[in-house]
């Protein structure tokens, strides 16, 4: 699934029930809610004074699937049944689904069903445990929600390595470990069943989280593959899950994507997460990447030993082999992988697309391998033609068990005893000679061959080389290409803006083996991104100035208020954070560009995180670029912000005093975002005083309407009217009642007035604001504002005393802000309370 659930829907699920079964209802709705799903009943959504009848109606429509609780006794409602036939009418026209699930009190007897529900296939609840119960609920939404019986839930996995040899003991250990039990049950935190693999880099630690999924493939119904170098980028493959799970509807504040998915695994069974690659000295170690309960099992792999909290042993080291499993090892591929115990072909993880490619594609990190008894010579036999055991035993003992230096040692062209008096004359200049599977040259003259080609064969394919070899070791869409064509150069430019022409460049790499498609995405493995970077050097720069260019063009398009954009973003991310550490790395500006074009792309992923609800990553991002313009900034020949992120004139003087006013501004919003005031506070003192030194500019309009945020929620409304009227006079200043800022500056200028009880103020504010509004372009006004001022307006007529209009506009405002951010957003709550406050005062004055 990608992309956000259909906007249409300000519910999840609405359970239809009735009240002989209540206490079913209650149970459901709760396992629901505690699943991520937004659950309207009438246990909590009835509110008293409302309108019931209209309230089911609006449930019944409103939400994606209508689960039934159905018992003998509801088909003996007449309401039940109305909502039944409610649901059933949405569902004709392909809007919802229906989730029938039989209570009982005995299992169901088709003729003693409603003619409707004869038909229907029911989940049927009776005398299951409660876990079975559980889990027999959210398979059916599961299924309901992706539209088909959902066997499996998966991403796309690293293949099987076709020769996983050895390891026995570690794979039995993992097995182990991920089913203890804890020491001290009364202190357990966390998922049911985590282990750590932990080792050295190129121990193999991820092909044995690939192997002991494909072995216990039938215990797990949820699998997910958690790139977690980055624990922002694992972060945004977290919120995927929370979108396959039917939980991915927008974020509210305190409320990310990754911890909803989490929070949704830990009230489900049959579950396996593996957090690859995660690093140490991340704050809270694991942290918010694991879940805060359940009944599955995690796989972490990490060079480190201590990422987990102290409690029972769930680390399990991954160091060389023994020189017996040393000897298999190498006899399974010097062997041709004829003898009993080596692995021939896999087909792909069940439920996953498999990493890009077939079953046969390469997991990041690993060599490619070819098939057992492919096309590879036999050389380690000896003159009768059987294999030299005693060489391939001498080898493995003197390797030591490094699976890098047997893989080296295995794909030699020699025979084994031959290559055992090299290894005796100087092992460390041997192992320099890197091999590939079939080729015979060391790793880096398998692909200088291939890359050198290029150059004189495919100018357009050397530079898409150039381009991913810049990039983050990671799925790069080709729509990126597509989408930024007039920023790159000639003649990757035009291969981009032909379809055509881009198939045949990629189809160019494809053939050298240099790169691989998944869809519309395209893979450079690490060991190619290495060499291909060698190669030719020179070209470092101009590779990391293209890709720059490329990303700043696309991190300049709005992304706030456009949450079917974020998807995109998260694809993004992993790219635009290497290319900006490589650019800072070099100091590499775009031409004519004072600041450094990598500081946006840093803070637009900040703003990214921010939106999804993960202040305190994107606060990080947002000080390290704080931290590098004040460098820039002392430093006289250095370079330094712009204005063109602000989309306003040049300021006649000081783009030093604009780029750190530009970045404590931006640091302070997220501050603010987290309900941090007290640290917003001196930043935007600081830029305020910095930009008093250009005289009126829009950003310090802006920064004042961020002071006054800062005093509301410190409680000082004076402080923020002030605030609030120096923004509304420095925008008038410059652009008269022309700026599209204006009617926000004034909104908010109501609402502070309301908070100081001068009431008929504030109504003259809003409604300066709403013309104001009403005479710009509508593509310069947002609609989140447009249900904000509706809710401001019932706020000041609630308080003039006029109850009913502002009934009105509360309702208006609700069903304005529910359509834009979901019914649990805090927006949505709040003006939901707004609106029954109001209708609880007008029942009171009548009576």
């Amino acid at each position: 699934m990608t992309g956000w659930p259909d906007q249409e829907f300000t519910w999840d699920c609405f359970i239809s029930f009735t009240n002989s079964d209540l206490g079913w209802a209650r149970r459901i709705a709760d396992l629901l809610r505690r699943a991520g799903y937004r659950v309207f009943w009438q246990g909590d959504d009835f509110i008293p004074g409302s309108r019931w009848h209209d309230l089911m109606v609006h449930g019944a429509r409103a939400s994606r699937h209508t689960v039934a609780v159905l018992s003998p006794r509801y088909q003996q409602s007449r309401y039940a049944m109305e909502e039944w036939e409610l649901a059933a009418q949405a569902e004709e026209g392909g809007r919802t689904r229906l989730v029938p699930l039989w209570i009982g009190p005995t299992p169901f007897v088709t003729s003693d069903l409603h003619p409707d529900l004869e038909t229907r296939v029911l989940v049927d609840l009776v005398g299951k445990s409660d876990r079975a119960l559980d889990a027999a609920i959210l398979e059916a939404l599961d299924s309901a929600y992706h539209g088909r019986h959902q066997e499996s839930i998966a991403n796309a996995w690293p293949a099987r390595l076709d020769l996983f040899t050895a390891r026995a003991d570690v794979l039995a250990r993992m097995a182990a470990v991920l089913r203890s039990e804890p020491t001290d049950p009364a202190h357990a935190t966390g998922p049911a069943g985590i282990v750590l693999l932990h080792g050295a880099a190129g121990m193999g630690k991820s092909a044995l989280a690939v192997e002991y999924a494909h072995r216990h493939a039938g215990d797990y119904r949820i699998r997910w593959w958690v790139d977690a170098a980055h624990p922002a980028v694992a972060r945004s493959q977290l919120a995927g899950l929370a979108r396959e799970l039917g939980v991915g509807h927008p974020p509210a504040p305190g409320d990310p994507l990754a911890a909803r998915a989490l929070r949704a695994l830990s009230v489900r069974e049959r579950w396996l997460v593996v957090l690859d690659g995660a690093q140490a000295g991340w704050a809270d170690g694991l942290g918010d990447l694991v879940p805060p309960a359940g009944s599955g099992h995690v796989i972490v792999t990490s060079r480190s030993d201590r990422l987990l909290p102290p409690g029972r042993d769930r680390t399990v080291e991954v160091g060389p082999f023994t020189d017996e499993e040393s000897f298999r090892y190498l006899l399974a591929r010097f062997d041709g992988g004829s003898r009993p115990g080596a692995a021939g072909a896999v087909s792909p993880f069940p439920g996953s697309p498999g990493w890009p490619g077939s079953a046969a594609a390469t997991p990041p990190g690993h060599l490619p391998l070819p098939r057992a008894g492919g096309d590879r010579q036999v050389v380690a036999r000896d003159g009768a033609g059987r294999p030299d055991e005693a060489a391939l035993r001498a080898i493995a003992r003197r390797l030591g068990g490094l699976p890098l230096a047997l893989d080296q040692a295995a794909w030699r062209r020699v025979p084994a005893a031959s290559y055992l008096r090299q290894l005796e004359r100087g092992a460390a200049a041997l192992l320099a000679r890197d091999q590939v599977p079939s080729y015979g040259h060391s790793v880096y003259a398998a692909f200088a061959a291939a890359v050198d080609d290029l150059a004189g064969s495919s100018p357009t394919a050397r530079a898409l080389l150039g381009l991913l070899t810049v990039l983050a070791p990671a799925l790069v869409p080709l729509d990126l290409l597509v989408a930024g064509a007039e920023d790159l150069d000639e003649p990757l430019a035009a291969a981009a803006a032909d379809p055509g022409v881009l198939d045949d460049t990629v189809a160019v790499l494809l053939e050298r083996g240099l790169v691989r498609r998944d869809g519309d995405h395209l893979y450079l493995h690490p060991i190619i991104r290495e060499v291909a970077a060698a190669v030719d050097p020179a070209r470092a720069d101009a590779d990391t100035l293209a890709a720059l260019r490329l990303l700043y063009s696309l991190a300049l398009v709005p992304i706030e208020d456009r949450p079917q954009t974020w998807p995109w973003w998260g694809l993004l991310l992993p790219h635009m954070l290497t290319v900006a550490e490589t650019a800072l790395a070099r100091t590499t500006a775009l031409p004519g560009d004072r600041q450094p074009a990598a500081v946006t792309l840093v803070e637009r992923a900040a703003s990214y995180l921010g939106l999804l609800g993960e202040h305190e990553q994107a606060i990080t991002f947002q000080r390290r670029t704080l931290a590098v313009v004040e460098e820039f900034h002392r430093a006289p020949s250095g370079p330094a912000g712009d204005a063109s992120a602000q989309g306003s004139a040049p300021a006649a003087a000081g783009p030093d005093d604009l780029a750190l006013a530009t970045r404590r501004h931006n640091l302070a919003i997220l501050l603010l975002g987290a309900g941090r005031p007290q640290e917003a506070l001196p930043l935007l003192r600081a830029a305020g005083a910095e930009l008093d030194r250009l005289g009126p500019h829009p950003l310090r309009a802006e920064t004042a309407h961020s002071m006054s945020e800062v005093y509301r929620q410190l409680g000082r409304s004076d402080d923020a009217l002030a605030e609030l009227d120096e923004a509304v006079r420095v925008m008038a200043v410059l652009y008269g009642d022309r700026a599209a800022e204006l009617p926000r500056y004034l909104t908010d200028q109501a609402i502070v007035l309301l908070d100081l009880g001068r009431p008929h103020e504030a109504r003259r504010a809003l409604d300066r604001a709403s013309a104001l509004a009403g005479g710009l372009d509508p593509e310069r006004t947002a609609a989140t504002e447009d249900a904000r001022r509706l809710g401001v307006l019932g706020a000041i007529l609630f308080a003039l005393g006029q109850r009913a209009q502002a009934v009105v506009a509360f309702h208006d405002a609700l069903a304005r802000t529910a359509a834009l951010y979901g019914p649990d957003h805090p927006l949505s709550r709040a003006a939901g309370r707004n609106l029954a406050r109001a209708e609880r005062a007008i029942g009171e004055a009548a009576r």
